[in-house]
């Protein structure tokens, strides 16, 4: 995703990543289910149509699972997540008869943030925008949606349009703002290799400096013995003359 990030990083990352979009694809999925499956007991709908609805919703969710349990960071989880999210929302949109139903994709534009990529976000936007334009000309074609009823139906375009443009929004300054993190990272990371270098040098220099000052101070206590050594040979070699000044004055 961003340059400037090692390897390792960026695997975990996505791992961190993956694991938030799962949750939130489960949630979302979850409810969804038990909601259908709530309007079948109540007589609302068939039984297929009900089953067809919670396998295209936990379906992706069980690949997910199975993903995840092989490796954190695979890049699987994060197309599961879209495309299955989004066969699931064109397949309710397309099959419903219910004004609010739309808004079953607003928790997963949220999650799918957490990427903070724009390539990425940029085709389900434009899908959600184009499945919502669809649904309401279906909308208009089976009369449930009249000319008086174009509040709603304004409401509905302008609101799936405004949360999908301030979502891709979010995505390209956010992508932006890790990119420039990551150099900023990479720029300290450099800082502190060098630094520590010159730490390094700088305690070779010392030890060095040190050794220096001892075999200084090794050589100044050996050049005082020699001078203690050649004072004592002076001072012999002066007894000696006079031993033997001595010695020619008894011999004459």
């Amino acid at each position: 995703m961003n340059s400037g990030i090692n390897p390792k990083e960026k695997d975990y990352e996505l791992a961190r990543e993956n694991t938030v979009a799962m949750n939130c694809h489960f949630l979302v999925c979850g409810i969804i289910s038990i909601a259908y499956f709530v309007e079948f007991l109540k007589g609302d709908g068939t039984l297929l149509y009900v089953l067809a609805t919670i396998i295209l919703a936990m379906g992706p969710v069980v690949g997910e699972i199975i993903c995840y349990k092989k490796q954190h960071d695979t890049k699987m989880i994060k197309h599961f997540v879209g495309i299955g999210y989004a066969i699931l929302y064109t397949f309710v949109m397309f099959t419903t008869n219910n004004h609010f139903t739309f808004v079953y994709v607003i928790p997963m534009l949220i999650a799918i943030t957490v990427y903070n990529d724009f390539k990425y976000s940029l085709p389900i936007e434009v899908g959600v925008v184009i499945v919502n334009v669809i649904q309401l000309a279906l909308f208009f074609k089976r009369g449930i949606y009249t000319k008086a009823d174009m509040a709603s139906v304004e409401i509905q375009f302008f609101v799936i349009v405004l949360i999908c443009g301030i979502q891709l929004y979010v995505s390209i300054v956010a992508e932006k703002l890790n990119q420039k993190l990551a150099e900023l990272k990479a720029e300290h990371e450099k800082t502190e290799e060098l630094l520590t270098r010159i730490m390094d040098t700088s305690d070779k220099m010392t030890q060095q400096i040190t050794e220096s000052a001892q075999k200084t101070a090794s050589l100044g206590e050996s050049m005082q013995a020699m001078k203690e050594s050649m004072e004592e040979v002076n001072s012999g070699s002066n007894d000696t003359a006079e031993a033997v000044q001595s010695q020619l004055n008894q011999t004459e």
